[in-house]
């Protein structure tokens, strides 16, 4: 699969090839480091099950989760980052819902 096979939707769950599309929004500090390469997983809530194939769109945010916590609003930059899920982990010391999904760069 290619970066040029997603289908571009900001919406949840839209059928890409291989499996779903799952938008996502990204701390900035965390956004940069799997941009720069230093980060090829995610920790999240499973709400969407996730599956092995998915493919995630992480949108970076202006402000952190705890910002926007404190009031600050929820705005999206313009900085995108497309993944393909390559496994689903959970248990390990995570609390009840929660992965780790590794992820790796669309070619």
């Amino acid at each position: 699969m290619s970066a040029n096979d997603v289908i571009t939707m900001y919406e949840d769950s839209v059928v890409a090839p291989g499996g779903a599309l799952h938008d996502l929004k990204t701390d900035p500090e965390v956004f940069q480091l799997s941009k720069d390469g230093l980060k090829d997983w995610e920790i999240r809530f499973n709400d969407r099950d996730f599956k092995v194939g998915d493919v995630i769109q992480l949108r970076k945010t202006k402000f952190s989760g705890n910002e926007m916590s404190k009031g600050l609003p929820l705005v999206y930059t313009k900085d995108v980052l497309v993944r393909e899920i390559t496994a689903v982990v959970s248990g390990y010391g995570l609390q009840e819902g929660w992965v780790i999904l590794s992820v790796k760069e669309l070619s």
